[in-house]
């Protein structure tokens, strides 16, 4: 409390003295540190405080005029001779600082009474300085960086004053808001009838203090807090004032002398702030004046302003309006972008796709006159949006920006053929040449030099991403059209490439291209692939054959080759007959199919091992569909398979796959993924008498010895201590029986927490190292399950689980494949609960003694007591 006299009296000495605002600026600093930290000692000197600080907001205010406003007096930096003098933008940043922190729930009682003056002082201060004028008016770019990234000026605090005051005080402010701006719009006018040549600085003040509070404004009138008419009020007086040069429909737009042109441009953009209560006329008088200053471009700053109410107001108006305008608005919009800087690029981009949306016919399939652009108009935008994109293609807005652009036209049915034939040879090349240069940095050979602005960073990806756009299901001979011309580049990609980001673009535009065009077509392509028979389709599947090879290869790092398991089971479905003959050449074994050769691959790369769990999954997908295919088959391909492991030893590629499909089985995600997973291991559970599985052993349950089982289960700790849990080995079928339980407990704590009390449990084999020590009594904690069993299980015990389990295994409860197909696949319709049901019930009717032997074997468990569970009638 001290201090605070020794503030308000530094705080309290002449303004207009230069040499105190170094003074004032500490003054400030202090009470701003006071404020945030010692509160409760300045609750009785708190009055004295505000008050100081609004005198001098009030004392500062004409000086704010004189000095940065209209410029008729010196800001005089150096008076005083201070080593470090503080300038009067950086007195007033601070002292609105200080007024933020007052605006809180803990001052609400002092500052209720000061709310209409406070907001009317912000407006002053909230006026365009001579400086900023000055370069926004030559700079349009400076002009967009400013209004978009400024936050330091006086401009940008006091509009972030106006809008916590709003927030804080909602309907006590927003009236006092407009009672504000109406009497500082007469005070404007009032300077501009006395001569004043910065009267329209005011003017554009009190236009930017309603937008500043436009969100609390329009949830005001919602709430009918605010009458809707007093805002519609106001955007008549913008229509009829500031907005009629632009509503004359002259050849020649006149906005007026000086910075008329900000009111304009200010005007503008609060239309389109307010677009959302503004009535349906006013919406297409603003429509009209934001299109008439981009046809006329009089002025950047209004022209940047017109951008942002277009992309308001355009969704908002009958798509009849905009489609007249669209003649003169493409081509005025398309000239702007030729022009625009790098900082205003991304409005004119975000306004053409505004545009293109709003016009875009309402049912598929309806004709031009119902909507839309036509070709002409298409291929008019998309030429120079395209080079926008490709030169900008790593920009973070516009090249997105640009993107969503040629994605619009080509939602367009109409205008897709012609954009999809201009835009593909284009990427096709940028892929080619991608390819080429990773290619050649792989063989050790001099790549080609980049031209300047040709092929940057991303961009091979982002072409990838692009060429998506253009492959829609609904216009296949589009999409057969396109692919004629990138299916060579897209593949020489996935083989040469070693950036995950791009082979995953690539192989999802690769999965997209094998399920829209048709076989035939797929199998005409010219890839570019060395023919060894003659026959062009044989030489096409040998390159997407060796493309999936590449991502199965060894050498291949784990991100690069997440995405293979995807693609394989695609290729099953496009090209069933041709996979199941021999490959035309590079078969590994005389007359395996190519089936066995893709099998091969994933067996090698499992058995090389330093795949992660989602690699390990991705892979697995293949070999479930071909478990559902044909399960015999496949068991004796991988035992009749050869292998070397990353030691060296050789083993069977059976040995490989099934321990660990079944120690990754939970981890399968996605309603159809799941219940696959379930089936295919319910076929393979029907051969359990088979050699090759049956005497096959895996990792089974945790072995605690006899020490460790007379005190108990073993805690994480105590089994790191132990070196490590060691686990019992079972057959093959066992563990199967295991699994099963283990994804209908994931599958009932996705659908129900409560599901027998097993709320949170976790797979016993899972229940490893932890990066914590201090959970031991987490860890000892037990919860006991009971019920009566159909393979004499006495009560067991359980460990808690871990939150992350359960998140990860709701996961399998997610729907929507994205294989469209998928949709029809009988298992959608059945669900996880009854697969297993009629799966299990049939293996126990016909062979009662299995279970009675895998129990004794798994020592019991909540797996097979969730299996009881939904083996007992009424489950």
């Amino acid at each position: 409390q001290p201090w605070v006299p020794l503030i308000c009296g530094a705080l309290g000495s002449d303004v207009q003295d230069h040499r105190s605002w170094s003074t004032k600026h500490a003054a400030l600093q202090l009470s701003q540190a006071l404020v945030s930290y010692g509160t409760k000692q300045l609750e009785t000197s708190m009055p004295q405080l505000m008050g100081a600080v609004w005198q001098l907001l009030l004392a500062a205010q004409p000086l704010h005029q004189a000095v940065l406003v209209e410029g008729t007096a010196d800001d005089n930096e150096e008076a005083g001779g201070d080593e470090n003098p503080v300038g009067l933008e950086a007195l007033l940043a601070q002292l609105f600082e200080l007024l933020l922190s007052f605006v809180a729930p803990r001052f609400r009682e002092q500052l209720a009474a000061a709310i209409p003056q406070m907001i009317y002082v912000a407006i002053a201060y909230l006026q365009m300085t001579q400086d900023q004028a000055e370069t926004w008016a030559a700079n349009a770019n400076q002009f967009v960086a400013d209004e978009e990234e400024d936050i330091v000026s006086c401009r940008a605090s006091a509009e972030l004053l106006l809008c916590e005051l709003a927030d804080e005080f909602g309907a006590d402010a927003l009236p006092a808001l407009l009672e504000a701006v109406s009497r500082r719009c007469a005070e404007a006018d009032a300077a501009a009838t006395a001569g004043n040549s910065c009267w329209w600085c005011m003017r554009e003040a009190a236009i930017m203090a309603v937008g500043a509070c436009c969100e609390q404004l329009e949830a005001a009138v919602l709430s009918r807090v605010v009458p809707a008419h007093q805002i519609q009020q106001l955007l008549d007086m913008l229509l009829q004032r500031d907005l009629q040069p632009l509503l004359q429909q002259q050849q020649q737009v006149q906005l007026g002398a000086g910075g008329q042109q900000f009111v304009v441009g200010r005007a503008l953009w609060l239309g389109g702030q307010l677009c959302e209560v503004a009535n349906q006329q006013q919406r297409e008088l603003l429509l009209r004046a934001a299109a008439a200053a981009v046809f006329s471009n009089t002025s950047q700053t209004v022209t940047v302003n017109a951008f942002r109410a277009l992309v308001v107001l355009c969704p908002e108006v009958p798509q009849q309006q905009l489609q007249q305008l669209l003649p003169t608005l493409l081509p005025a919009l398309l000239q702007l972008l030729a022009a625009a800087g790098e900082e205003s690029l991304h409005l004119v981009l975000e306004v053409l796709a505004a545009v293109i949306h709003a016009v875009a016919p309402q049912q598929q399939g309806a004709s031009a006159a119902a909507g839309g652009l036509i070709p002409e108009q298409a291929m008019a935008v998309a030429g120079p949006v395209l080079q926008t994109w490709i030169a900008h293609t790593s920009d973070p807005l516009i090249g997105p920006d640009a993107q969503e652009v040629i994605a619009a036209i080509a939602r367009q049915p109409a205008c897709l053929p012609s954009v999809a034939a201009a835009v593909a040879p284009t990427l096709a090349g940028i892929l080619s040449r991608g390819a080429a240069a990773k290619r050649a940095k792989r063989q050790g050979l001099p790549s080609r030099q980049l031209e300047p602005g040709q092929d940057g960073p991303m961009l091979v990806e982002a072409s990838l991403n692009l060429l998506g756009t253009l492959v829609i299901p609904a216009q296949q001979a589009v999409a057969t059209e396109v692919c004629r011309g990138v299916l060579g580049p897209v593949l020489s990609v996935i083989q040469w490439s070693d950036d995950p980001s791009e082979l995953s673009s690539a192989v999802t535009l690769l999965m997209h291209l094998l399920r829209v065009c048709p076989t035939s077509d797929l199998l005409s392509c010219n890839t570019g692939f060395p023919a060894t028979t003659g026959d062009k389709s044989s030489a096409v599947l040998a390159h997407i054959l060796a493309a999936a090879g590449q991502l199965l290869s060894p050498t291949q790092p784990d991100t690069c080759s997440r995405d293979a398991g995807p693609l394989l089971v695609q290729l099953l479905k496009t090209f069933p007959a041709q996979l199941a003959a021999p490959p035309a050449a590079g078969a590994s074994a005389a007359g395996a199919s190519c089936v066995a050769v893709l099998l091969h691959g994933v067996v090698v790369k499992m058995a090389t091992g330093g795949c992660s769990p989602a690699t390990l999954v991705s892979l697995l997908e293949f070999v479930v569909k071909l478990a559902l295919l044909d399960v015999q088959q496949l068991l004796e391909t991988l035992a009749h398979m050869t292998v070397q492991q990353k030691d060296g030893t050789t083993t069977s590629g059976l040995a490989v796959v099934l321990p660990l499909w079944l120690e990754h089985a939970p981890d399968f995600s996605g309603s159809l993924l799941t219940r696959q997973n379930a089936a295919a291991l319910l076929q393979l559970l029907q051969l359990r008498h088979n050699p090759a599985i049956a005497g096959l052993m895996v990792q089974g349950v945790p072995i605690e010895d006899a020490a460790a089982a007379s005190g108990g289960r073993v805690t994480r700790s105590k089994a790191k201590q132990q070196g490590g849990l060691k686990y019992s080995q079972v057959p093959v079928p066992v563990k199967i029986l295991q699994v099963l339980g283990h994804i209908l407990s994931a599958d009932c704590e996705g659908d129900s927490r409560g599901f027998l009390g097993l709320e949170g449990l976790v797979n016993d084999e899972e229940w490893g190292e932890s990066d914590e020590d201090d959970s031991d009594a987490a860890d000892d904690a037990e919860v006991q399950l009971s019920g009566q069993s159909i393979t004499g299980l006495s009560t067991v015990t359980v460990p808690d689980g871990d939150i992350l389990d359960i998140m990860n295994r709701s996961e399998a409860t997610t729907p929507l494949p994205e294989d469209p197909a998928d949709a029809n696949d009988p298992l959608l319709r059945t669900s996880l609960r009854s697969l297993l049901r009629q799966g299990l019930a049939a293996l126990v009717a016909a062979d009662p003694g299995f279970a009675a032997a895998a129990a004794a074997q798994l020592g019991g468990g909540r797996e097979l007591q969730a299996l009881q569970w939904l083996l007992e009638p009424g489950s």
